[in-house]
């Protein structure tokens, strides 16, 4: 018996050590503080299988439900130990079919996205759907949910004001699935980051807001577009707004109309549409705020070289990676945009079918 409860504590040692490893916690999870000992998530997954529902609001209710559940199967004659074996057993199995999960890249991309989304996947339903099928079908069966929900929508014409959540989601799957198409990469997306990082949409390209008020935050706006105006004229034209600036005889409304200009004339289109929208961690997208695109551009590149984690899909978006002609780098215009949401259709037309896309607009 002895030996049995040290093989027990092992397993339960090697089973919480993987399980507070972030990259795996955060693949099949989204917070920790829910649980003090995350072995107690995979009792609680068990328990859902039980005859017996206790309220969500009693304390230790995992405890209990496993304690009345031992005790049920014990007065129905079967042996206390073989009745804590089975159990065990049944923790070890969910342990072990999570892992084989992770260390598949695939399986890894597919079930955490379908975890990690504004319009998520339950665990249990993933659990549901991989029961007594071969992995080949059980990969498949994850292909046809992200299918089903994406045929729903009209991707080419998600925007950011009215269909936020599944611009998201969008983006999300985008950059997975470039990372899980490239056959010869072992990258594998970060859960862990995109998590507790709190990634979000980014507009590529400066939105029209209101117009800035402080006279300092007012001087750097035009001083970082006075680094990338390339025409003469405009340019001369903003040295002249920075000296009005300086003398701060700058009125409010002044203001605005020169950062209208400044805007217009770095980028053009709906800019809320999803072909200008990309992924980034909430820390980064603090950095530069509403800036013009040259400036987030080059904050980009400075953090990736510092070694940032900045998703795949949003460096290639600043490095004009999909864009056909890039002799211009400090402009994101409409064949930009175009370019951009191309890709976008393109990568997700290896889950897609029988989709119908418009052009951008």
């Amino acid at each position: 018996m002895k030996m049995k409860q040290i093989e027990l504590a092992t397993q339960w040692d090697t089973m919480e050590t993987r399980l507070q490893n972030p990259d795996f916690w955060y693949f099949l999870q989204s917070t920790e503080d829910k649980y003090e000992n995350h072995v107690e998530w995979l009792f609680e997954l068990v328990t859902v299988k039980f005859p017996h529902k206790l309220d969500v609001h009693t304390s230790y209710r995992t405890f209990h439900s496993f304690h009345e559940e031992i005790e049920r199967q014990t007065e129905l004659g079967k042996p206390r130990h073989q009745v804590v074996e089975e159990l065990w057993s049944q923790i070890q199995k969910l342990y072990y079919q999570f892992n084989e999960w992770f260390d598949n890249r695939e399986l890894y991309h597919l079930i955490g996205y379908l975890l990690a989304s504004e319009h998520s996947t339950s665990i249990q339903e993933i659990l549901k759907n991989a029961k007594s099928i071969k992995k080949d079908e059980f990969i498949e069966s994850l292909y046809n949910i992200i299918r089903n929900r994406l045929q729903k929508w009209d991707i080419s014409e998600l925007s950011y004001d009215s269909n936020r959540k599944q611009v998201k989601d969008i983006l999300l799957l985008f950059n997975i699935l470039t990372l899980q198409q490239d056959q010869h990469s072992k990258q594998r997306f970060d859960f862990d980051r995109y998590k507790n990082e709190k990634w979000d949409i980014e507009h590529i390209h400066a939105i029209e807001s209101q117009a800035l008020t402080n006279q300092e935050e007012q001087l750097t706006y035009v001083q970082d577009a006075l680094a990338y105006v390339e025409n003469q004229a405009f340019f001369n034209e903003l040295e002249e707004k920075k000296q009005e600036i300086l003398a701060d005889t700058m009125e409010v409304e002044q203001f605005q109309k020169i950062q209208e200009k400044i805007v217009d004339y770095f980028g053009h289109g709906y800019s809320n549409h999803i072909s200008n929208c990309t992924l980034l961690d909430a820390k980064t997208n603090r950095a530069y705020k509403n800036t013009i695109f040259p400036k987030k551009r080059e904050e980009i590149i400075s953090r990736d070289q510092k070694g940032v984690y900045i998703p795949i899909g949003t460096k290639n978006v600043f490095l004009k990676y999909y864009s056909k002609k890039t002799k211009q780098i400090h402009h994101w215009n409409q064949e930009d945009r175009e370019a951009y949401m191309s890709n976008i259709l393109e990568v997700l037309g290896s889950v897609i079918t029988n989709r119908v896309v418009k052009e951008v607009g």
